[in-house]
């Protein structure tokens, strides 16, 4: 099981994965650390959910995007 957010009951929950395939060679991995410490490793195009603009590539995060915390 994953850690994932639901938009439809604003829960963080987690659920099964049903799928999962290799997309790509990496070469490039972005490191964001949120203003209370956690740090997320992930692609420049995996998508981040944010409180103000819901999903977004990490490549185009801005510094006033909100992330879910727990």
């Amino acid at each position: 099981k994953v850690k994932s957010y639901d938009i439809e009951t604003n829960e963080v929950k987690f659920s099964g994965v049903s799928a999962a395939a290799k997309t790509a060679t990496v070469d490039k991995l972005y490191i964001i650390t949120t203003p209370n410490g956690k740090s997320i490793k992930c692609t420049p195009e995996h998508k981040i959910y944010t409180k103000n603009r819901g999903y977004v590539m990490a490549k185009d995060l801005v510094e006033t995007d909100e992330l879910l915390e727990e």
